[in-house]
């Protein structure tokens, strides 16, 4: 037979990636994550309905926005530039609205909000709660209205942000909280009171600038008077005329009516309500929450969920090193790979299962029975092509043991198949359930285990004697039969080691054209190395996306130190859509 029809055989398959990620190209990293599409789609699932939870127990809150408008004195009103000496000069404009901005976020400022709003009596403050909806510090609190009112104008700070727009002369005020009205009132009592406290702020430089001028206004009228007594005496003839008097009294004249000025300009600006500052854009109460905002909840969650399952599966992918694609296993455990059985993608083949034989009652169905078409069976029927195939003039191993490195890979499956794929093409075929710790073939054909290997092992008549019948259980697949694993032994070491063993499978091997021994895994228990001395070859079954390389490698490493004639791997539980490269194994035939 041309084993060139049968590429798992013939080539050693696609180079794995490696560790140092050089294979890890874009084609295959999408592979990997379709491959673990289901753990991807859970972490995600899990973040998007953690978002949405968390979206739920959010508390609302309503975000309302106030603008003024800080604009330059008109310096030529009353002389204000003189009577104000803190009028900021045009080119330092942007420093003088930054310092206003700051002024806002002063706490006397806040306070007199919370005043005149009367926050301190809301309950939320008195109560310790905040308002933002989160619970405060507990313990035993002094109630008074001056502890509550801290409280409330630490609390508004927290809500607030004073936002200078840039390049221009406008302050943002925004508050939030979780009452739309609050909110807003909020806003447009800070900007108010901002302005008030402006406007005080000029009528007290006012009255001290009419204060101040009015102490000189009295000292040079005083000044005036004398000058005017010593000048009128000078008429009288009481003393002789002094041009230097008329000059000291028109210095004392001029110099009183010019402070005197300045007196009335700042006695009436002490009366005028100016203010630089102007509420341009009064808040109003917010229709609709802010936060939470659920459609960017709910995206944050799902990029964080891929995010966290991308990062998961690459961490995974890069420690755990795994068979993933046929050709793997022959590349890493240099050993012909005679098969590679893709998943039974729920075809009704009850039997065939990655896990391991089925649990069931229902008796087995073969591939060639059932579903002779479909790709399970085709995969099963090639692998008995590379055992027929292996040696020289049509010789071929007729007592085979199969064996995985691990429980759960599938070789109880496997044994089944091969059996019916052996049958099927006329060959008299005999399956051994060899795991007397964990038998399961028994159950995959329907028959009891009430007599077989341990029975027979534990026998004292000679197997020679012994009928066939007697000896095995026909299955209701022609050429197929079965010898269970029988009841429990207790010595299973010493029953595998004895006499009656090395007897037993030459007997066999003249009643059959082929003998299957199903043994348990040689890394946990030695029933597979110590049957091994009486069969012809071994297969060794892995199990993709399962089986680790290394675990692997010590198995096939332990066998061969034994001594023991390895034919092959065969490759388990593929998944074809992993890779374009056999999509063609995905194809039905009509």
């Amino acid at each position: 037979m041309d084993l060139e029809q049968y590429p798992f055989w013939s080539e050693p398959g696609p180079s794995p990636p490696t560790a140092g990620g050089k294979g890890w190209c874009f084609l295959e990293y999408a592979r990997t994550l379709w491959r673990h599409k289901t753990p991807l789609l859970a972490i995600t699932g899990v973040s998007v309905l953690s978002a949405a939870v968390i979206t739920i127990v959010q508390p609302r809150l309503y975000q309302s926005h106030a603008a003024i408008q800080i604009q330059g004195l008109n310096e030529n009103f009353l002389s204000l530039r003189d009577i104000y000496p803190t009028t900021a000069p045009s080119g330092d404009n942007a420093v003088y609205v930054q310092t206003q901005a700051e002024i806002l976020r002063q706490d006397a400022l806040i306070q007199e909000v919370v005043r005149k709003l009367q926050l301190q009596k809301a309950p939320r403050f008195e109560g310790g709660a905040t308002l933002l909806g989160r619970p405060g510090n507990t313990g035993t609190v002094v109630q008074s209205a001056a502890l509550s009112e801290w409280r409330a104008a630490r609390e508004i700070k927290k809500s607030l942000q004073i936002v200078p727009s840039r390049g221009s002369s406008i302050i943002q005020i925004v508050c939030n909280a979780r009452d739309p009205r609050l909110a807003a009132a909020i806003a447009n009592t800070l900007g108010e009171t901002f302005i008030e406290q402006n406007i005080e702020a000029r009528q007290r430089a006012a009255k001290q600038t009419y204060a101040s001028l009015s102490m000189e206004l009295e000292e040079f009228r005083r000044r005036l008077l004398r000058s005017e007594a010593r000048l009128y005496a000078c008429d009288r003839g009481l003393s002789t005329t002094s041009p230097a008097l008329k000059l000291e009294l028109d210095n004392n004249r001029q110099f009183y009516e010019v402070i005197s000025r300045r007196a009335d300009e700042a006695r009436v600006a002490s009366s005028v309500r100016q203010s630089n500052v102007s509420l341009v854009s009064p808040a109003e109460p917010a229709a609709h929450p802010y936060r939470p905002d659920p459609l960017f909840n709910l995206l944050v969650g799902a990029f964080a969920g891929l995010a966290i399952g991308i990062g998961y599966i690459t961490i995974k992918e890069q420690t755990t090193s795994v068979l993933r694609l046929p050709g793997e296993a022959g590349v890493y455990l240099t050993l012909p790979e005679l098969g590679a059985i893709p998943k039974a993608a729920n075809e009704g083949f009850a039997p065939i299962s990655c896990l391991g034989a089925h649990h069931g009652t229902t008796p087995v169905r073969g591939a060639s029975v059932k579903q002779s078409a479909s790709g399970v069976s085709e995969s099963f029927r090639a692998t008995v092509a590379s055992i027929l195939s292996a040696g020289q003039n049509g010789d071929y191993p007729r007592t085979l043991i199969v064996t995985s490195s691990r429980p759960m890979e599938g070789k109880t499956t496997v044994v089944s198949n091969l059996g019916i794929g052996f049958a099927e093409i006329g060959k008299k075929v005999l399956m051994i359930d060899g795991d007397l710790r964990r038998p399961r073939l028994h159950k995959l054909f329907d028959q009891a285990n009430s007599w077989g290997l341990s029975d027979l092992l534990r026998e004292k008549n000679a197997i020679e004697e012994l009928p066939l019948e007697a000896l095995v259980k026909k299955t209701n697949i022609p050429h197929l039969y079965l010898l269970p694993s029988g009841t429990c032994a207790s010595n299973i070491f010493g029953l595998l080691w004895s006499e009656r063993m090395a007897g037993l499978l030459p007997r066999f091997r003249q009643e059959f054209d082929c003998v299957l021994l199903d043994a348990p895994p040689c890394l946990e228990f030695t029933d597979a190395r110590i049957m091994s001395r009486y069969t012809e070859k071994l297969l060794l079954v892995v199990r993709a996306d399962y089986t680790e390389i290394r675990t692997a490698r010590a198995a096939v490493q332990r066998l061969l130190l034994d001594g023991i004639p390895v034919m092959g791997v065969i490759f388990n539980c593929w998944d074809p859509s992993s890779s374009d490269t056999y999509a063609y194994a995905r194809c039905r035939q009509d």
